[in-house]
Order: C-alpha cells, then sequence, then structure tokens
C-alpha cells in the first residue's frame, strides 16, 4: 500500500518531517508538481511560504478536499494563520509547525491520518498519590491541552462503577503508559498490578524516576527519564519537566503503536496458522485474498468510529469493496457492556470485530 503526502505551497520543517517518517517507507513525500495516484490515499498539507502570503497556485479545489477531510492547514503560528490561509480551507482547524515537538505531533497525525498509528490518543498516568498527586494532575492537564486523552484514577472513574473493572479497561484500551516512579510506588497494589498488566499486554511504558524510587521490572517496550528530582503529593513542577515527559510520549508514541500493532498480528496468525490460513501485509492492514477477508488490527477497544472509519477507508479502494472487514484487537479485560455494546453492533454493521481472545 502506498500513502500519499502532497505539500502546497512552500513547506518548511521538511528535512525534519521526513526523517521522522523513515520508519514509514510506504508513505511518500510528494509536491504539487507531482502526479497523484488516485488509486492510493492522499492527504495534502497547504503550507503558505511567509505571513501574508501564499505559495500555492494550482487549480486543486481546496473547499472540496477540506470537505473530503484530506486536507490539512498548516502554518508557523496561530496569530499569522489567517494571514497564510486562504478562506476556502480557514474554517478547518489549523496545525502549528514551529519546534521539534510539532515535527513529532505532525508525524503522528500524518500516521493517524493513514490508520498507521492509533487515533484514540490514550495515555495512562499510574503513580501514588501520596507521593506525586499534584505532578500527576499537571501531566493530566497538560496531555490535554495537547488533545490527548489521559487516564487518571481521580478524574476518569465515575463514582459507583467496579473500581478495578475500569482500570484494568483502560489499561488495555491504553497505548502507552507514564509511569511516575517515586519512593511508594510500589507499595499499593493497584500501581503493582499496572506495571504487571502491562507487562502481560505487552503495553509500553515510560518510566519517569525520582529521588529515591522503587526497582521495577518492565518487559515491554520502555524509555526512562530520570529527573533526578526528589518529589512529595503537593510539589508543584516547573514546565520543563512537564514538558520532558510530554515531548517523550510523543516520540514514543508511533513507536508504541508499531510495538502493540506487532502482538496483535502475533496472536492472530498464531490462531489461524493451524487451518493453514495466511495473511499478508498491506500497509496498516492484514489480508487474505484466498477468503477474500480483510483484518484490521487495533492496539485499543474498537469503537463504533473505528468500524465506520474502517469501512469508509475500504470504500475508497475498488479492489477491496468485496472483501469481508474485521478490525482485530485484544478483548483481555475488556468491560462485559462494551463486549455486549460490540456483539450488539456486529448485527448491524458491515465491519465486524474481532477478539483473539475469544
Amino acid at each position: 500500500m502506498t500513502y500519499q503526502t502532497v505539500a502546497l505551497g512552500e513547506p518548511f520543517f521538511e528535512k525534519e518531517l521526513v526523517e521522522a517518517c523513515k520508519l514509514y517507507p510506504e508513505i511518500t513525500f510528494k509536491s504539487e508538481e507531482d502526479v497523484v495516484d488516485k488509486n492510493y490515499p492522499v492527504l495534502y498539507l497547504y503550507y503558505g511560504k511567509t505571513p501574508g502570503s501564499s505559495t500555492y497556485r494550482g487549480d486543486l479545489d481546496l473547499a472540496a478536499l477540506a470537505r473530503q477531510k484530506k486536507i490539512l492547514p498548516i502554518a508557523p503560528s496561530a496569530p499569522v494563520f489567517n494571514q497564510n490561509i486562504p478562506k476556502s480551507i480557514r474554517n478547518l482547524n489549523g496545525f502549528f509547525l514551529n519546534d521539534e515537538r510539532a515535527v513529532y505531533a505532525l508525524k503522528n497525525y500524518i500516521l493517524a491520518f493513514f490508520g498507521l498509528v492509533n487515533t484514540n490518543r490514550k495515555v495512562f498516568i499510574s503513580y501514588r498519590r501520596v507521593d506525586s498527586e499534584e505532578l500527576a494532575h499537571q501531566l493530566f492537564d497538560a496531555l490535554t491541552k495537547l488533545k490527548y486523552h489521559p487516564f487518571l484514577d481521580s478524574y476518569s472513574i465515575q463514582p459507583g462503577v467496579d473500581f478495578q473493572e475500569y482500570l484494568r479497561h483502560e489499561l488495555n484500551d491504553t497505548e502507552l503508559i507514564v509511569v511516575l516512579n517515586t519512593e511508594h510506588f510500589d507499595e499499593s497494589e493497584y500501581t503493582k498490578e499496572e506495571v504487571n498488566i502491562a507487562n502481560e499486554l505487552r503495553i509500553p511504558i515510560l518510566e519517569v524516576k525520582f529521588d529515591p524510587c522503587v526497582k521495577m521490572d518492565i518487559f515491554a517496550l520502555s524509555q526512562v527519564i530520570d529527573t533526578h528530582e526528589t518529589i512529595s503529593d503537593n510539589k508543584h513542577f516547573e514546565d520543563k519537566i512537564v514538558n520532558n515527559i510530554t515531548l517523550a510520549i510523543e516520540q514514543m508514541r508511533a513507536q508504541s503503536y508499531l510495538f502493540k500493532r506487532k502482538d496483535i498480528i502475533t496472536s492472530l496468525n498464531k490462531q489461524f496458522s493451524t487451518s493453514g490460513m495466511v495473511f499478508q501485509e498491506a500497509g496498516g492492514f492484514l489480508r487474505s485474498d484466498v477468503t477474500r477477508e480483510i483484518y484490521c488490527p487495533l492496539t485499543h477497544i474498537p469503537q463504533s468510529t473505528d468500524l465506520f472509519r474502517t469501512e469508509e477507508f475500504f470504500e475508497s479502494i475498488p479492489l477491496f469493496k468485496t472483501y469481508t472487514k474485521k478490525v482485530v484487537y485484544n478483548g483481555s479485560y475488556c468491560r462485559d457492556d462494551i463486549k455486549r455494546h460490540l456483539k450488539w453492533l456486529d448485527q448491524y454493521l458491515p465491519v465486524k470485530s474481532f477478539s483473539i481472545n475469544d
């Protein structure tokens, strides 16, 4: 599968973006003079050259591309957005490309657009209130501003529900776990279980260490930030610490997705190998031309929007219009009400959900 990214105008941070996407050879970067293959997905990136000007003078219908959700307006900052971006696409929420973090964020946007990374942007924050409650709240607020969906027990679980069931479900549904490793981290049954489930489900972990902290056995993909800082439950940290954590999350996101996705594919292949069924990887999905089936690996619990996007994506590719389409996921610790909902959706929707645990 080929995924086409076309720059309209004069791009900036172009080399950095291409370098950030180098692990994805299926993504091709084109200029406005290059030929676009209509048989493959395409995303247009609209750049303005300088404040107050735009270099694109082609004949593409930008408003139509906006209606088709195939174009992203890019500006160096919010103040110059209206000067750089034409009225026909100015109603779109723009992307501000101005530093290293923004390059990684744009890379992740492109990958998500083509279905090559998760779109739910969930991050699970594991911490001890007695040690790091204030920092956990700081991190929650920072991630929310960056359009992530952080999970923090004090904010994210409604009263009157089964606490452990929701906790385990959210762990399985997340892309990445941030562990605030402090002196008393392993004295809670909840935090120990969170790390154990992460290891079991091979969920990547970003370990943020403070002085003192505990020795931790992490078996999944992990990265460590050693702050060399002391911490207390009410200590408010400067922006630099929080920014370092959120930048590491942005950098790990695509790698984390690939790590979880590989585990889903391995489990799927094992399950079907006994019947001689062989899948061919093509971009972000698996296909069997013998049985005319497509499996789309999800690294989170499916939602109805995932099923809709899958159907919409393959409807645009004529070759696969007659294939049976399924999203495949790890249903371990999935809440019972969500399982019932997915079974109900299977009765009515053309795209089905399939758990590797069933």
